[in-house]
């Protein structure tokens, strides 16, 4: 999915900063709406916070730092407190995925305006702006992905919320629920077939083709050029 250098230590103090950012906004506004809602659980438990240390997953991080994607504590979303139970949940689990694309457009809308005033010159830019200009495509990328990835309908991912809240029979959501111990298995089994495999799986073809058409939208460049563009401004 991404080019050669993806453990880089550069990249990696680019990588980081990025995924933590993205994570912390996803799982904010998913507890903003919630409130909004009429749900106040998020904000009981310490999760109305842009301290990404309360949204952290253990296993979410892990899976980031070894394939470049993972997921965080899912925000606790108490359906009760909901006015509209099945309106609501739609628009909490929506709120995440947004928020991600929303964040890939700031950054890709900077990068635009950053290689109009970098084009022409011929001066190396400073190690600092160098950092920032890499900070930016990174988080272009991880930002799609993120979004791409929760949008699948598999527990506890914010898109088995979202396809049963739009189900017609109620009996979906609980089926749902039932899956929810199973879904991290199917996950891990998803993405060792993509790491392990001598063909890219399903997971990555889905992925991949999510960032071939978000990426340019946001930023201009297709995700070959955004990479290596990040790598050329860390020195890579």
């Amino acid at each position: 999915m991404f080019g050669q250098g993806f453990f880089d230590p550069r990249i990696l103090t680019v990588r980081i900063p990025a995924f933590l950012l993205a994570l912390t906004i996803h799982e904010f506004m998913h507890g903003w709406t919630a409130n909004r809602l009429g749900d106040d659980t998020a904000k009981l438990m310490g999760r109305l916070t842009f301290n990404p240390i309360a949204h952290l997953d253990a296993w979410g991080v892990a899976f980031m730092m070894m394939v470049g994607f993972g997921w965080a504590k899912p925000v606790p979303v108490n359906i009760a407190r909901l006015a509209r139970p099945r309106r609501d949940i739609l628009l909490v689990s929506l709120a995440g995925p947004l928020a991600n694309l929303g964040l890939a457009c700031f950054f890709g809308t900077a990068l635009r305006i950053g290689c109009v005033f970098l084009e022409g010159k011929e001066d190396p830019i400073s190690a600092g702006l160098g950092w920032i200009f890499s900070f930016a495509c990174i988080s272009v990328m991880i930002n799609c992905i993120l979004a791409a990835f929760n949008m699948l309908p598999i527990p506890p991912l914010d898109g088995s919320k979202l396809w049963a809240s739009l189900l017609p029979s109620r009996g979906w959501e609980i089926r749902m629920a039932r899956w929810e111990a199973h879904g991290p298995i199917l996950l891990f089994v998803l993405l060792i077939w993509d790491r392990m495999g001598s063909m890219p799986g399903p997971l990555n073809w889905y992925l991949s083709g999510v960032l071939n058409l978000l990426v340019p939208i946001f930023s201009g460049m297709d995700s070959f050029q955004l990479w290596y563009r990040s790598m050329s401004m860390l020195g890579g």
